[in-house]
């Protein structure tokens, strides 16, 4: 559970981290929390690509070993998949957050469109993590 709450927590620190950086240097620059968010948010989906083993008698995982094949869950492949459906998307709008970032909007909104990118980013990888713990 600390674990958890240590890896979750973890936009409250880049933010902060961010910001006590731009106080100690001096700068009055744009938030690049937005594009921290959506990279953390991209390794977190990375790992919930590999496929679960399925736990089957040793002897047949041998035999499986043995002619170079694999067992795995069909609902684990959907998912897996979905995922990395997700992560391309998530690799494009972390592009778009950076790329809002470096050269923002002529016309400044009230939101802030690439914090908004990052946090949608992380947590979808968190849902998503959570799911696959489950399956």
């Amino acid at each position: 559970m600390f674990k958890k709450i240590l890896l979750y927590g973890l936009p409250l620190y880049l933010y902060g981290l961010e910001f006590l950086l731009k106080a100690f240097a001096s700068i009055k620059a744009d938030s690049v929390a937005g594009p921290s968010l959506a990279g953390a948010g991209l390794g977190f989906l990375l790992p919930l690509t590999d496929l679960k083993p399925v736990s089957l008698d040793a002897d047949v995982m041998d035999e499986l070993r043995a002619a170079g094949a694999g067992v795995y869950s069909p609902r684990d492949k959907t998912f897996s998949d979905f995922v990395w459906l997700c992560f391309f998307l998530s690799l494009g709008a972390w592009m778009l957050s950076i790329y809002w970032t470096l050269k923002p909007l002529a016309h400044p909104s009230i939101v802030n469109r690439p914090l908004l990118i990052g946090c949608i980013i992380f947590l979808v990888s968190i849902t998503l993590a959570e799911i696959k713990e489950r399956i």
